[in-house]
């Protein structure tokens, strides 16, 4: 066993930081970067899609709050699914695995601990916004328009703001994607271990 590294992942796994440095670091999750390029391309492509079909409608208002509604769902569903997916990991956590999980080099549990609780906290902005977003669009009127007699630049600016909000929504989405491949990676090591062991049982009785 390499005592140093197991020393390191273990301090690593004691998350120090103040909450509000949690909650502050927590965006990093969805931030650019080369493993996070394809999560951007598909977004924005979908978000342009969305965004044109629901701004130049006549039904703006009512469709983006559909759209919003929508998304809110989607966002509550992965909120159980990620907090039960994770919980029932831990609950399966034996010492052979957590032994072989803090001597990974790259610090799998760490990194899954990280991606979970930035997660949670993404997710809770997430319905926050929706909710703000849909108190604000049932007090505006169907015919409501951001630029008085100026229907092009309305709609234009419309697909702007519905644009920037769908990309980020989705980012969030695709995120899930992202801990569901570490908690794959986890339960994998969890099977793998645990054969190993009912082997090795097997081997002694038999002896």
């Amino acid at each position: 066993m390499d005592y140093d590294k197991v020393g390191k992942n273990l301090s690593e796994l004691i998350d120090d930081r103040k909450i509000n440095r949690i909650i502050t670091e927590s965006i990093q999750e969805i931030k650019l970067c080369k493993s996070s390029l394809w999560q951007y391309l598909i977004s924005i492509i979908i978000s342009i899609i969305i965004s044109s079909t629901i701004s130049f409608s006549t039904k703006t208002i009512s469709l983006f709050l559909d759209y919003v509604d929508s998304i809110n769902e989607v966002i509550l569903v992965l909120l159980g699914v990620v907090f039960g997916a994770y919980s029932i990991f831990q609950a399966l956590l034996g010492k052979s695995v957590l032994k072989y999980l803090i001597e990974d080099k790259k610090n799998i549990l760490k990194r899954s601990n990280r991606t979970f609780i930035n997660l949670i906290i993404l997710y809770v902005y997430g319905i926050v916004g929706n909710i703000l977003i849909k108190s604000c669009l049932k007090v505006i009127p169907s015919g409501f328009l951001l630029i008085k007699d100026n229907n092009f630049v309305s709609n234009l600016i419309a697909l702007i703001l519905i644009g920037i909000y769908s990309t980020v929504m989705l980012l969030l989405i695709f995120e899930t994607i992202t801990f569901a491949v570490n908690l794959y990676k986890m339960f994998c090591m969890y099977n793998t271990i645990t054969a190993l062991e009912i082997i090795d049982e097997e081997d002694e009785e038999e002896k």
